[in-house]
């Protein structure tokens, strides 16, 4: 039996996923992993590659979805992102950091484009 907290976190990033390909976006991956955490959806806004955090909600109870993006969780994103830039050998490509709240009981999604940004320490 599936946990229901990974089953509702599956239905949350289905449901992002087709409310971003409705904007159109090319989705390029899904869950990607590595040694800083995992970047739910990669994907292409016109020439922007995009790294997408998904937050799902079943309730009010916690709080709002995306204040959980908090600066910890960012700073895992962007190395995360780095690390897949280098992978993918990305050079001077625009990148943007997204989130998508999804409201599991009305099916509904939020978009907030560029939610953060990457500032490098001096």
């Amino acid at each position: 039996m599936k946990d229901s907290s990974i089953e509702k976190g599956a239905t949350g990033e289905r449901l992002a996923k087709k409310f971003l390909i409705d904007k159109g976006f090319e989705i390029i991956h899904c869950n990607w992993f590595c040694r800083w955490g995992e970047i739910d959806i990669i994907a292409r806004d016109g020439d922007v590659l995009v790294f997408v955090e998904v937050k799902s909600v079943a309730s009010d109870s916690f709080g709002r979805p995306e204040e959980w993006v908090d600066e910890r969780k960012q700073r895992h994103i962007i190395k995360a992102t780095m690390q897949y830039m280098m992978d993918n050998s990305y050079n001077d490509v625009p990148v943007r950091f997204d989130v998508v709240t999804v409201d599991l009981r009305k099916r509904k999604c939020h978009y907030i484009s560029d939610a953060f940004v990457y500032e490098e320490k001096s």
